[in-house]
């Protein structure tokens, strides 16, 4: 199976554990954290991105929020070492491997292997959802 999908409880998402302040600065990197309003927005088609986690905090591992346009052509297939993970906040999105496809909708995640080619699509309307992937050293850890 290529991709796993799941509708997580947002209960679970959003809970800390029980007596702990989450603050910022309380990540391996130091003061990592950054709020939307800090992030610019890159547009380049019908595409735009905010990269929310850049590579030098955590080298190969990257997290991104985008806005897709609906379009016929859909974002350029993509193949590249590691993992890749998705979660929609709106909208539709499209994931389509090389024998296969999955349709997301906001709430759901797919999990897949991103050494398969894929290709993204919002196949109706404008789509909004968080990637984060992770490039796989020789020896099966992250980077």
């Amino acid at each position: 199976m290529i991709a796993v999908i799941a509708r997580p409880d947002n209960a679970k998402i959003y809970s800390a554990p029980a007596g702990r302040k989450v603050r910022r600065g309380d990540s391996p990197g130091g003061d990592a954290g950054s709020r939307h309003d800090e992030v610019p927005t890159v547009e380049s088609g019908d595409m735009a991105v905010q990269v929310l986690t850049p590579r030098s905090v955590i080298p190969g591992m990257y997290a991104a929020r985008y806005r897709l346009a609906p379009s016929g052509s859909g974002v350029r297939p993509a193949q590249h070492e590691g993992h890749d993970w998705l979660y929609v906040l709106s909208g539709r999105l499209r994931v389509e491997f090389e024998q296969d496809s999955v349709t997301l909708a906001a709430g759901d995640s797919a999990s897949f292997s991103s050494s398969v080619a894929h290709r993204l699509v919002a196949p109706e309307e404008p789509a909004e959802f968080l990637a984060v992937g992770a490039t796989l050293l020789s020896d099966g850890t992250s980077a």
